[in-house]
């Protein structure tokens, strides 16, 4: 059974994305930072059609699924 604070929501199956924890040595493959700044570590959101290229560039990438929550709570949630 689910945790809960999430029983009242539902995984959506059409919607996935991808998740990048780039540290600061691949920082800048991650984010093209303004002129005058610099990127230091890097939390991006990215597409799910590209998480093989982003796993072959850099070491945390996880695959996130949504969740959705009925409009309707009184639903029975299972």
């Amino acid at each position: 059974m689910a945790p809960i604070e999430i029983r009242p929501y539902r995984p959506s199956d059409e919607d996935h994305y991808v998740h990048v924890h780039a540290d600061d040595a691949e920082a800048d493959r991650a984010a093209r930072p303004l002129v005058g700044f610099g990127v230091g570590r890097t939390f991006v959101h990215a597409d799910l059609a590209d998480e093989g290229r982003l796993r072959e560039q850099f070491k945390r990438v996880y695959v996130c699924r949504r969740f959705v929550r009925p409009a309707d709570l009184r639903v029975p949630v299972p």
